[in-house]
């Protein structure tokens, strides 16, 4: 009886032991997860892309191009949104076509929520433009910038002929993650900015990836 119940204490106390160990990892591993110790990157939605050319794009492939203010349809502010702008004027100046000056065309149009059918053909041709570029960003998350090191994007890109009022072309994106290359660390708050135009910058380089290149000056002359 004796051997019997030291048996049974000892089973009690491993069992209680057992427990204990279990509930103490428990407890570590609800900490490590609120502490931002184990970490699960946002799930990745389905990027779509659409595309859009002309098929005698090639014969009326224009030169000087009016590039409109961006416009905002995401539903927040977007500080950087000039830049979705700028980085599209900088694309078509790789591929030697030539943007109208800013100044040219912000003087007679201002910042929209949308530029309407009705505005763009308004438009044509006042810029003395061989064709329209509207711009539009309709996503821009950066929450995820600092710890998962890329943005989720939307937006779109439509090149009309000034003289026609035709789409040449035009790409959008939507539920686009952009990455950005910043190495293991998270990235500091003092530069978050660089980072974000660095995301900004690849995403419009995205949809200029296969817009066709015009001849070079050189190769003209």
């Amino acid at each position: 009886m004796a051997a019997s119940r030291v048996g049974g204490t000892e089973r009690r106390a491993a069992s209680g032991a057992t427990s204990r160990v279990r509930l103490a990892l428990f407890i570590g591993l609800a900490a490590a997860a609120a502490a931002g110790c184990v970490r699960r990157p946002p799930e990745r939605p389905d990027a779509s892309m659409s595309t859009e050319m002309a098929p005698d794009f090639a014969q009326s492939v224009p030169l000087n191009v009016a590039v409109l203010p961006a416009v905002n349809t995401t539903g927040r502010e977007v500080t950087i949104i000039r830049s979705f702008r700028e980085y599209a004027k900088e694309a078509l100046v790789e591929r030697w076509y030539s943007p109208i000056a800013f100044t040219a065309i912000d003087s007679r149009v201002g910042p929209r929520e949308r530029f309407t059918p009705f505005d763009l053909d308004r438009l044509r041709g006042t810029f003395e433009e061989d064709a329209i570029l509207a711009c539009t960003l309709s996503q821009w998350d950066a929450s995820t910038l600092r710890k998962d090191h890329k943005v989720l994007a939307g937006g779109e890109f439509s090149l009309y002929n000034s003289k026609t009022g035709k789409r040449l072309w035009s790409v959008s994106f939507s539920d686009y993650w952009v990455p950005v290359d910043a190495g293991p660390r998270q990235i500091p708050a003092e530069d978050f900015y660089e980072y974000e135009q660095r995301a900004m910058r690849s995403f419009v380089q995205r949809f200029f990836a296969e817009f066709p290149k015009r001849a070079s000056s050189a190769a003209q002359g």
